[in-house]
């Protein structure tokens, strides 16, 4: 429950995804998160969605002044910074859990396994450890969020957020049409091109119906905000697009993603924060109830809690 939190209802909600949208060569820019900081001082709302954990998405906002939650793990998850805590945490039922795995399995692909409870971490089975899986690890040989098995019976399927499958695209392409076919609308999937080349192409299995434009939908409807603005450039951002009233592709997108979206960007990595920074409509301002200082702010984001969560 986001308790004092409702909004201007005539005040949109800008949603940015972060990776090859506002975020380029694993960094933000200083100038975004200037832009951004500046845009958040005037009313404007702002936040996130990403397929990236909290961990992984507070190392990259650090300096901007978070205020609204933000969806995480492509929309399994919904966290809150004020306190840092998840407000919503969707899981993929038990036995689901277990289909997906053995599947991902027989189809050669080493599966991680992302769980979410008060902390985020994710496994996979050492014994089936590919290149794809070794790639993904390799800048993060001290991330304190891996959990390695021995052998797929002992990967967790409780509290599974979400099944993530690298590979090449036929692979990852051929698990994806299995899964449907055999589990249907009982799971939602989403394919990602690779991050880096070595990591291959992604296929991030979640429980039915979640997705980023389910749970920004969500989010605006909890804040009490009728419009959704939003910017992306993948294709686990269609959902995203596709809830929104207005959407924005970068210039470095797929055809499918420009074609789904209202308008085009360039490829400047800092076009998305001065977009929101110069066009973005800024809240009605109250004055506070005498004696109360108004809502208290985070000016950065600091690892407070241990939220140990796994890039997905």
């Amino acid at each position: 429950m986001l308790m004092n939190r409702t909004q201007d209802p005539g005040c949109p909600l800008y949603v940015s995804d972060l990776d090859g949208t506002l975020v380029h060569c694993g960094r933000l820019d200083p100038e975004s998160v200037r832009l951004l900081n500046s845009a958040i001082h005037r009313g404007v709302l702002v936040t996130f969605a990403t397929a990236r954990s909290w961990t992984s998405a507070r190392r990259l906002l650090t300096g901007v002044e978070l205020s609204l939650p933000l969806v995480l793990h492509n929309g399994s998850v919904t966290l809150d910074p004020l306190i840092d805590r998840p407000v919503t945490i969707r899981t993929i039922a038990q036995a689901l859990a277990h289909k997906i795995v053995l599947k991902a399995a027989h189809a050669g692909l080493c599966p991680m396994v992302h769980v979410v409870t008060d902390r985020e971490l994710t496994a996979w089975c050492s014994e089936t450890e590919d290149r794809y899986v070794r790639a993904f690890w390799a800048g993060r040989s001290r991330d304190p969020r891996q959990a390695p098995v021995e052998n797929i019976g002992a990967l967790p399927i409780d509290d599974v957020v979400g099944v993530v499958a690298l590979g090449e695209r036929r692979q990852v392409e051929r698990l994806r049409n299995d899964l449907e076919e055999d589990l249907g609308a009982a799971v939602s999937t989403a394919l990602r091109r690779p991050s880096a080349p070595e990591e291959g192409w992604w296929l991030e299995v979640t429980a039915a119906g979640v997705s980023k434009g389910t749970a920004v939908r969500e989010l605006a409807d909890q804040l009490g905000i009728h419009r959704v603005v939003s910017f992306g450039d993948e294709l686990n951002d269609l959902s995203l697009f596709a809830s929104s009233d207005e959407s924005y592709a970068v210039g470095n997108a797929p055809r499918e993603v420009r074609q789904a979206a209202s308008g085009q960007l360039g490829t400047d990595p800092i076009e998305v924060a001065a977009w929101i920074a110069n066009r973005g409509v800024a809240k009605v301002r109250r004055s506070p109830p005498a004696g109360n200082g108004g809502e208290p702010r985070i000016g950065g984001v600091e690892n407070q809690l241990d939220i140990s969560g796994v890039e997905s």
